[in-house]
């Protein structure tokens, strides 16, 4: 049954909120399908069964509701480290990032709606500047992010528990890639592998190369600067 925009306008809190959920809903499965940039809130009300006047009653413009899709999505490395954690209340920071990437990996791989934001954020959204809130917001999450990850590493290096082989640097962007990196092509392949598995086994291995005593030897990675053509052969 259609839901009518007078839902919005004179009805109660649970039926407007219903109307915005059926919006939001019907917004990520069209922009998931289609991509962000081709859909349009006429398209978007159509597939949600309601009209352009409750669509607009929420949402101003196609970008507060792509905002709004993804305020409650977290990316998967900004609940890696949470703020409340300091490098000083922790005794073993590799460890700790240990654990929080196996859970990231484990909460992801159960929650289908953080899954299909995500997919829209990785595979259907153009970063072209049509939507620049939603860009800043984006860069602004992974840069905190990235910063609260290396302040973490930086601790295990300050306590004597970081390999030298690796810099704090270094390792935080590779925690940060493995992660992201894992996720994306988890979606991206239709999730034909294990998230879990194949992501402990791969964030286990890294994170063990880390560790002071347990790195087996490598070529030291602390002075490594990547060539601005690429690899080169």
């Amino acid at each position: 049954m259609d839901i009518d925009d007078e839902e919005c306008v004179g009805g109660t809190r649970i039926a407007a909120k219903r109307t915005r959920e059926a919006i939001l809903d019907a917004a990520a499965s069209f922009f998931l399908q289609e991509g962000v940039s081709r859909a349009t809130l006429a398209q978007i009300a159509a597939q949600a069964g309601v009209t352009r006047g409750a669509v607009y009653w929420h949402f101003k413009d196609k970008d507060a509701l792509l905002r709004a899709l993804i305020e409650d999505a977290r990316l998967p490395h900004e609940d890696l480290i949470e703020p409340a954690f300091t490098p000083e209340g922790v005794d073993d920071p590799l460890l700790l990032i240990e654990e929080a990437c196996r859970m990231v990996l484990e909460a992801l791989s159960r929650d289908e709606r953080q899954q299909r934001i995500h997919a829209i954020l990785s595979l259907r959204y153009e970063a072209t500047g049509e939507h620049p809130d939603v860009t800043a917001r984006l860069t602004a999450a992974m840069a905190d992010a990235q910063a609260r990850l290396l302040q973490m590493v930086r601790s295990a290096r300050d306590k004597g528990q970081l390999s030298p082989q690796w810099s704090a640097e270094t390792a935080a962007w590779s925690i940060h890639c493995t992660i992201t990196g894992l996720f994306h092509e988890w979606l991206r392949n239709d999730r034909v592998f294990s998230l879990t598995e194949v992501g402990t086994a791969a964030i286990g291995g890294l994170m063990s190369t880390m560790r002071i005593g347990d790195a087996p030897h490598v070529p030291s990675l602390r002075s490594h600067t990547p060539s601005p053509t690429g690899d080169k052969t």
